[in-house]
C-alpha cells in the first residue's frame, strides 16, 4: 500500500471516529435533559428523523448541528469533547 493510500485511510478512520463522538454526544446531551428525538425535533423544528439520523453519526452537516445545538441550550463545541 503507498502512502498516500495509508494516509487516505487514516483519514477516514480519523473521520468516522469524529462522527462516533458527535453522534454520542449529541444523543447523552438529549437524554441529560430529559428530551425524546420527537420532541428535540419539534423544538428544534426538524423531523424526526433527521435527529434519528444525526444520532446514527449521519447528516452530521454544520447546519444540523447548529440547529440542534441552540435546542439543546449547549454550545456545538461541546458535541465535539469526549463523554
Amino acid at each position: 500500500m503507498s502512502e498516500s493510500n495509508d494516509s487516505s485511510n487514516q483519514g477516514r478512520v480519523r473521520a468516522a471516529k469524529i462522527r462516533e463522538l458527535v453522534s454520542q454526544q449529541l444523543r447523552f446531551a438529549r437524554h441529560q435533559i430529559g428530551l425524546t428525538q420527537a420532541q428535540l425535533a419539534a423544538i428544534a423544528g426538524i423531523k424526526q428523523t433527521l435527529v434519528s439520523k444525526m444520532e446514527r453519526g449521519q447528516c452530521l452537516t454544520i447546519l444540523n448541528l447548529t440547529i440542534v445545538a441552540q435546542a439543546l441550550d449547549v454550545p456545538m463545541a461541546r458535541l465535539f469533547t469526549d463523554l
